[in-house]
């Protein structure tokens, strides 16, 4: 019998484990300890005044607790990679939430004071409009969707929240005078210009590779660099559809979605983006011909485009570059349909010996996993 299995039978289980259950929901259990739950949990409408201790638990679906009459989010899971659902509830502010919300995050028909609790980043919606808001400060760092904060006790709009798509505050009278709170998203970024394109005739399979907990192997103490460290890291396996990836060679710090592209920052300072180009292929590289270009971040494009399974890569940006994107190619055997001229690649090498510029592993070891829908 599987031992993460909702059907155990020891008596040696969680309040949590208890409670899933007695409501019939199927879940699995980490090394840690960690309770998963592969789909959604929907515990709307039951009229309830508290939650059970979720704390220890990773929604991979939806998470909806609307229309009860909770006070407050404490007992929350820390991770939902689907929508979080609070509205209609007596939530005066968002502490004991998520942290993670990889879809939209919606609390309002509640009575929020204050944005106090909200996650860090929020992939999809916010929206905690018809609330009690007489501020919008400690809102998500970044929402990747809308920002719907209209119908509260708003005198000025104070919010530092970078949203990708519409800011809606509504009405409100400051003592300026009548003020209309709505801004339209910034517009696309370009496609990036130097970096891979998959030319593949049919879109390849991801690797399947065996990963380990997000946090086992971080190298970050302070919890606002773990927080965008788990982060990025489930934005990357959503938006490039991998179950993990090779955080040696990929250093992440932190990730955004801005337009239709995935910024991956890593901690040298580069940006490494992945999206569709405009003839529909898709590409990881850097944003602009005279952005910032490493070996170190050619070796992180090489070995995503590995994790996402390509195999027919086609190179662009200076020559230079396209060098050490070679380069790189070649140490993880990936295969490059357009070499750049033997000079640039002979210069590259002569730059990064051997030493410096480490071979792919027989078999990369990913260290980032984020919870399967």
């Amino acid at each position: 019998m599987d031992n993460a299995s909702v059907a155990a039978t020891s008596n040696d289980i969680t309040p949590a484990e208890k409670f899933l259950r007695e409501m019939r929901v199927p879940y699995e259990l980490g090394d840690s300890g960690t309770i998963m739950i592969r789909g959604d949990l929907d515990l709307s409408g039951r009229g309830l005044t508290e939650l059970p201790d979720l704390s220890n638990t990773a929604v991979g679906g939806n998470f909806n607790i609307s229309n009860n009459r909770l006070e407050s989010l404490q007992g929350c899971p820390k991770t939902v990679v689907g929508n979080f659902d609070a509205s209609g509830n007596r939530l005066k502010s968002l502490e004991g939430g998520p942290e993670l919300v990889v879809g939209n995050y919606t609390a309002q028909y509640n009575e929020l004071e204050s944005l106090e609790g909200s996650p860090y980043h929020v992939a999809g919606n916010f929206w905690v409009q018809h609330n009690k808001l007489a501020s919008v400060a400690n809102g998500p760092k970044t929402v990747d969707g809308d920002f719907f904060c209209y119908d509260n006790k708003l005198t000025s709009f104070d919010s530092t929240t970078q949203v990708a798509g519409l800011t809606h505050g509504g009405h409100i009278d400051t003592p300026q005078g009548h003020q209309s709170i709505f801004m339209k998203a910034p517009p696309l970024r370009q496609p990036a210009a130097t970096g891979f394109t998959n030319t593949s005739a049919e879109p390849s399979e991801p690797s399947q590779e065996e990963t380990t907990s997000p946090i086992a192997q971080t190298r970050f103490s302070t919890p606002e660099a773990i927080r965008k460290l788990q982060n990025a890291q489930l934005l990357i396996n959503q938006r490039l559809n991998i179950d993990g990836f090779d955080q040696d060679t990929v250093k992440v710090k932190d990730a955004a979605i801005q337009g239709d592209w995935l910024n991956i920052e890593l901690q040298n300072g580069d940006t490494v983006s992945y999206g569709k180009k405009n003839d529909g292929l898709d590409f990881i590289g850097v944003p602009g011909s005279n952005a910032p270009f490493t070996m170190a971040t050619a070796m992180a494009c090489a070995s995503l485009a590995k994790t996402k399974g390509w195999d027919d890569l086609q190179l662009s940006g200076p020559p230079e570059n396209q060098a050490l994107l070679f380069l790189a190619a070649e140490k993880h055997g990936l295969r490059v349909a357009n070499p750049p001229a033997q000079e640039h690649i002979d210069a590259a090498r002569k730059q990064f010996e051997p030493d410096d510029v480490p071979a792919a592993q027989a078999r990369t070891r990913p260290s980032v996993s984020a919870p399967a829908a």
